[in-house]
C-alpha cells in the first residue's frame, strides 16, 4: 500500500464518517449541502435581490423624473427652446429626456441648483446644463448651456 492509499484510502473515509456521525448524529450523506440550501431559501434570496434592485431603480428613475419638473430646470429648458443657436443645432420642437441628474437645494426663498439632462430635437441631441442660486425668490443662473452631442460644441444661453 502506498502513502496515498494510507492518507486518502477507504480506511480514512470510514474513520471520517464515524467521527462525523458521532459529532452530528447522522452521516455526511444525510446532511443537506450548505451551498445548496432549500428551494424556499433560494426563492427568498432571489426575491430579496429583485426587490432591492427594483427599489434602487425606482429611486433613480423617480428622482430623475422629479428633477425634470423643477422650476430651475423648466426655466432652463424654456430658455433653450427660445435660443436661436440651440434651435439651429438641434431643431424644433425640443423635448426633455431623462434622467435629469444633479442637486437642487431649497430653503424658503433661497436655494442652489446644479442639474444636467438630455434634450433632443429633430436634428440632434444634446445635454442641458443649469447651475445657479435663488435669492429672495428669484433664480439667477451662472451656467445655462447646451452641449451639442453631434459636434461637441457648447452653446451658452444668455438670459
Amino acid at each position: 500500500m502506498s502513502d496515498q492509499d494510507t492518507i486518502w484510502g477507504d480506511k480514512n473515509k470510514d474513520s471520517y464518517e464515524d467521527s462525523y456521525e458521532a459529532s452530528y448524529g447522522k452521516s455526511p450523506e444525510e446532511t443537506p449541502s450548505q451551498s445548496g440550501g432549500s428551494s424556499s431559501q433560494k426563492g427568498l434570496v432571489i426575491f430579496i435581490l429583485l426587490l432591492s434592485i427594483g427599489i434602487g431603480l425606482a429611486a433613480v428613475l423617480g428622482s430623475g423624473l422629479a428633477l425634470r419638473k423643477t422650476e430651475p430646470y423648466t426655466m432652463a429648458f424654456e430658455a433653450a427652446q427660445r435660443n436661436p443657436e440651440v434651435i439651429q443645432a438641434l431643431g424644433q420642437p425640443l423635448a426633455m429626456g431623462w434622467p435629469v441628474t444633479g442637486e437642487l437645494t431649497l430653503s424658503g426663498i433661497s436655494g442652489t441648483v446644479d442639474l444636467s439632462g438630455p434634450i433632443k430635437g429633430p436634428n440632434g441631441r444634446g445635454t442641458l446644463f443649469v447651475a445657479g442660486r435663488k435669492e429672495n425668490g428669484v433664480w439667477t443662473f451662472y451656467t445655462l448651456s447646451v452641449r451639442d452631442k453631434r459636434t461637441g460644441s457648447l452653446i451658452t444661453i444668455r438670459q
